[in-house]
């Protein structure tokens, strides 16, 4: 199991890579800045630093981050935020509280989604915005040489075992028409590798997998599978996708 300041270091390689997503969405996307923003599933404050580093939020922004995890809250007080720690199925805020409502790599967790994107349009004022920014959809990964298609079929299973849905991220249409968003707009984050890949990011990735996997494969295999993907990443052979939607909704007015 994974410790918070694990599970932050993971948060933040996530950050890493929809950063320029995340820009797109929320400086051409949507109309105008927001001037009360809420980050359900905020987590270890990931998300926030980030906005808070790039600027790509200003500072004159309120923005407020809930989790239902008070060991994920408490590093991300670092951050200069309101946060509150609750569940995204009962949103501590007033009807029409905020512009706009977002999550990022959250709905893949929760078992019930759409009462949860039902809240989110709950506390967000008419004509404001809900986004998704990143959900996967591990059901079409793509890895490549083929010897390592198996490691996405684990990792899949493992989280499926962790009470997961790793194939959100073809579901998000549906889920936001369902929730009465109006103006909807779904896309895909594209894909795009660093060959040889980074040192540190591989490590950190490595990481997570063997947290995922240690109760599907044997060590030896870990380290089989391990030893592969190195030597495909140094080849220039890599390849490895997980196709990352997002989804954009407007409240009627």
């Amino acid at each position: 199991m994974l410790t918070p300041t694990e599970w932050h270091q993971r948060f933040k390689f996530q950050v890493r890579w929809t950063q320029q997503l995340r820009r797109f969405l929320l400086t051409e996307a949507i109309p105008q800045m927001p001037n009360r923003a809420l980050e359900v599933g905020c987590g270890t404050g990931a998300v926030i630093n980030d906005f808070h580093q790039s600027g790509t939020l200003p500072t004159h922004v309120h923005l407020v981050g809930l989790d239902i995890r008070f060991d994920f809250l408490q590093l991300a007080q670092k951050q200069k935020v309101t946060l509150a720690c609750a569940n995204a199925y009962s949103l501590p805020f007033p009807d029409a509280t905020f512009d706009l409502v977002y999550c990022h790599y959250l709905l893949l967790w929760l078992k019930y989604p759409l009462p949860a994107l039902m809240e989110m349009h709950r506390v967000t004022r008419s004509g404001g915005w809900v986004i998704a920014m990143a959900e996967p959809d591990y059901a079409h990964r793509i890895d490549y040489p083929p010897v390592l298609s198996e490691l996405g079929k684990l990792q899949r299973q493992s989280l499926i075992q962790q009470g997961a849905n790793p194939d959100i991220g073809a579901m998000l249409a549906g889920l936001f028409i369902q929730a009465g968003f109006q103006n909807i707009k779904t896309g895909l984050l594209g894909g795009e590798w660093d060959i040889p890949q980074d040192e540190e990011t591989w490590r950190a990735e490595w990481r997570v997998l063997e947290a995922d996997l240690q109760e599907l494969v044997s060590k030896e295999k870990l380290q089989e599978y391990r030893k592969q993907d190195a030597s495909a990443w140094k080849s220039g052979e890599r390849i490895l996708f997980v196709p990352t939607f997002y989804a954009i909704g407007q409240i009627p007015c």
